[in-house]
C-alpha cells in the first residue's frame, strides 16, 4: 500500500501535521521549541565537551554562547503564518 510519509526535517508536507511538542533533554543536549520573529524553530542546545556531531549537522552552523562550551543549532524553522495555514488545511 502506497502512502506519504514526511519529517519535519525534510521538505515533504507530515501526515498528519506532527512536530515536537517542547523541550527533550538527553545525554547529548537539549531539544527546545523556539518561537521570535514570526517563526517557530527547533533548536538543540549542547555542550561541545560531551558532543560534537551537531558540529557538522546538514550544513547547520552552531552558534556559540558567549565565551563558552555551549551551543545552539537550529535544526528546523518555519514561519508561524506557514504552520498556522497547514493546521487550518488539515482540519
Amino acid at each position: 500500500r502506497n502512502h506519504s510519509e514526511g519529517s519535519i526535517y525534510h521538505l515533504d508536507p507530515l501526515v498528519p501535521c506532527l512536530f515536537n511538542s517542547g523541550c527533550g533533554i538527553g545525554r547529548s543536549g537539549i531539544t527546545t521549541l523556539e518561537i521570535a520573529a514570526g517563526c517557530i524553530q527547533l533548536v538543540h542546545w549542547f555542550d561541545s565537551r560531551r558532543s560534537v556531531k551537531y558540529f557538522e549537522y546538514n550544513g547547520h552552523q552552531p552558534q556559540p554562547l558567549n565565551d563558552s562550551a555551549f551551543f545552539r543549532v537550529i535544526l528546523k524553522s518555519e514561519p508561524l503564518d506557514y504552520l498556522f495555514a497547514r493546521i487550518r488545511l488539515l482540519a
